[in-house]
């Protein structure tokens, strides 16, 4: 058992550590954790401004038919939503290649997305016509009808923060 504090449920009494592990891109050991109150499975990560380490240049960059897959897979999930919600205004939170995004935007959707690395927010600026940002302040007072967290929670650090 460890101590650790659970963003979700507060709990503060002891985690039990289920898994000792390392990360593929820092070679940093980390304990993956879960929270005895609310179940939450969560790893052990200081704080770190500078998390980069962790994202190479390469990370999810997919090419060829993997990448085609996913781009299928997004525009299905893109398409039950919009179906679904009908929104006019969508946030992503770690857009990733902005895939998702476009797909919405190509609609005729105001969209916004977020990304942890500088670096792709820099890249994305380059290549699309929507609003990609690295600082969380720059959302903090927009509204939006659908906000998407699709395989992002995991990477966010701070969340007691905001």
């Amino acid at each position: 058992m460890t101590k650790s504090y659970c963003p979700i449920c507060q709990n503060t009494t002891s985690m039990e550590v289920i898994l000792e592990s390392q990360d593929s891109e820092s070679t940093e050991k980390f304990n993956v954790l879960s929270c005895s109150t609310c179940c939450l499975i969560l790893t052990e990560f200081s704080n770190e401004k500078d998390i980069s380490k962790y994202y190479s240049q390469s990370y999810r960059n997919y090419k060829g038919i993997f990448n085609a897959i996913k781009n299928i897979y997004y525009k299905y999930l893109v398409e039950l939503w919009y179906r679904k919600y009908k929104p006019e205004s969508v946030l992503e939170i770690g857009c990733g290649d902005g895939e998702m995004l476009k797909t919405f935007h190509h609609k005729n959707i105001d969209v916004v997305g977020t990304e942890i690395s500088e670096n792709q927010v820099n890249l994305l600026s380059k290549m699309l016509d929507f609003p990609v940002y690295s600082d969380y302040s720059k959302i903090q007072n927009l509204k939006f009808d659908l906000i998407i967290l699709f395989n992002s929670l995991e990477h966010l650090i701070g969340l007691e923060q905001h």
